[in-house]
């Protein structure tokens, strides 16, 4: 028979899986600012200019310090509102089922890195509460992986408005983040 050791180290390890998939959803948001914003930019004034906007190496380095931007802002940021520039909202017209599913994973997200542990770890310990503690923390894994199913449908219809090929484009992502390594690794 288990002492409870197991049982509260998977407790533990769910609370990380679920706050993970939370954190993968700023990931998505960042990804679509990029594309909404820079991407797009990038491709109207090379096709204004009739020549690339950028070099390679330097639309890659412009690419990846946008980017690195964009992860540097909180999900609040990241998503925007009426009183945040520069996030999601401010360059695409969410459908409103998906903005408050978007505004709600904000809330989970915030609720599980700042208040879970206060809140519900007398609950992990006790053998009576822990199941339904799990059952909450696997509602908002399965909550982040089908929002995350959707923003990324969304940034695929992003891609695709601004004229890109999306299989093009995570080539060009992927030569870029290799360009980098290489860089780094030097």
């Amino acid at each position: 028979m288990s002492d409870g050791k197991d049982d509260l180290k998977d407790a533990y390890a769910q609370f990380g899986l679920t706050f993970s998939h939370g954190c993968n959803i700023e990931g998505i948001l960042a990804n679509l600012i990029l594309t909404s914003d820079f991407v797009k930019t990038v491709l109207t004034e090379s096709k204004k200019a009739g020549k690339p906007f950028y070099e390679p190496d330097e639309a890659a380095h412009k690419l990846e310090e946008y980017l690195g931007k964009q992860h540097a802002k909180t999900m609040g940021a990241l998503i925007g509102s009426d009183k945040r520039a520069d996030g999601v909202k401010e360059f695409i017209k969410l459908d409103s089922a998906l903005d408050k599913r978007v505004d709600d994973a904000l809330r989970r997200r915030n609720y599980l890195a700042h208040n879970f542990w206060r809140e519900r770890g007398g609950e992990v310990i006790s053998v009576r509460r822990r199941n339904l503690v799990h059952a909450d923390l696997l509602a908002d894994q399965q909550f982040f992986e089908d929002l995350a199913k959707d923003l990324e449908a969304l940034l695929l219809d992003q891609v695709a408005q601004i004229g890109m090929n999306a299989d093009k484009l995570r080539t060009k992502v992927d030569e870029s983040v290799a360009r980098v390594r290489r860089e780094l690794a030097r």
